[in-house]
């Protein structure tokens, strides 16, 4: 059995499975191919029901830094209370959340905690990542790591980072809520708007691409808007973007507020193609409240909101009754 050695900072990386016989061990296999040592992996299982702890097993047998865990009740089922009890978990100075399905290059860890060794400051470190497939491996869009303004630039999807990328300093999360266990689609953007918006956050980015994430080869959010539960997503996955806004309303943001109003306008728009109703008016009822009090500053999105509301008029989708009366549009 390999045992840990203590000559480097302990790195604690975290992988909530669930169903994942088939592809695990080739994640297993990228976190035990690094060719930084002094790691633990922490597996939270949320309730396999197929051989997924079997293959996990079998690894803690020959490797003592790999170790399983149920996730408990006290945390909700899914990704993110798997995530979160992960944490609770840990022992390392540094840490990495790993999806089940992803890969990490070998010299991922070494590399991002070289950074923190270099500049002590910083309690971030990214990296740049690439699409695969059976295939092929290809760059993801919008993937360039801006050198500032971090929050600003990924909140806007001027960038896109991913759960695999960070390696954060474990000190800066421990005071911080971590992933929202009640957002169940973009809970990503939604941990990440609130922890790149903090005033202390100082990170570095490793130009390189060291982790591979798989390719869905479909459109998920599609599908999961057609499941009987299309509402409960939808209006999960606004949650971040509702976050964001408010920062840059607060902040009187005036380049980054706009951004954001159209972001939020697109996304409703969606939903509307859709015919998602109900995520349609939670939607429109946030853009109003919100651009109704910055009606004098940003006045052409102000305007710009009323115009879709007005579009919903004049379209007379399905389910426009029920918007009309629950927006109170008057004819």
């Amino acid at each position: 059995m390999i045992e840990m050695q203590t000559n480097q900072p302990l790195v604690s990386i975290i992988i909530p499975v669930f169903n994942r016989e088939s592809i695990v061990k080739e994640t297993l296999g990228s976190v035990k191919n690094q060719d930084y040592f002094n790691l633990e992996c922490i597996i939270v299982d949320d309730g396999s029901t197929d051989n997924t702890v079997a293959v996990v097993k079998q690894y803690i047998a020959k490797d003592s830094r790999f170790k399983l865990f149920r996730r408990p009740d006290n945390y909700a089922s899914g990704g993110n209370g798997a995530r979160n009890y992960g944490f609770s978990q840990t022992n390392g100075v540094y840490l990495q959340w790993l999806d089940s399905d992803d890969l990490l290059e070998p010299s991922k860890i070494s590399k991002q905690v070289k950074q923190f060794q270099y500049h002590p400051e910083i309690n971030l470190c990214l990296c740049g990542v690439l699409v695969f497939n059976n295939t092929e491996k290809y760059s993801k869009p919008n993937s360039t790591i801006p050198e500032s303004h971090l929050f600003e630039s990924y909140a806007t999807k001027e960038t896109s980072i991913g759960t695999n990328q960070p390696l954060w300093k474990k000190e800066f999360l421990e005071s911080k809520k971590l992933y929202d266990e009640k957002v169940v689609r973009g809970q990503d953007y939604d941990f990440f708007v609130r922890m790149f918006s903090e005033a202390n956050i100082n990170y570095k980015n490793v130009n390189e691409n060291l982790v591979l994430v798989r390719s869905a080869g479909n459109d998920r959010i599609t599908k999961v808007y057609k499941s009987k539960i299309d509402s409960k997503f939808a209006q999960s996955y606004l949650t971040g973007y509702r976050r964001a806004y408010q920062i840059f309303s607060s902040r009187e943001n005036e380049k980054y507020y706009v951004k954001m109003t159209n972001l939020i306008i697109k996304k409703l728009l969606k939903f509307l193609s859709i015919k998602d109703f109900e995520t349609v008016i939670l939607t429109l009822k946030f853009l109003k409240k919100n651009t109704f009090q910055h009606r004098s500053k940003y006045k052409i999105h102000f305007l710009k909101a009323i115009l879709i509301i007005r579009l919903l008029q004049i379209t007379r989708l399905r389910g426009y009754k029920t918007l009309k009366n629950k927006l109170f549009i008057t004819n």
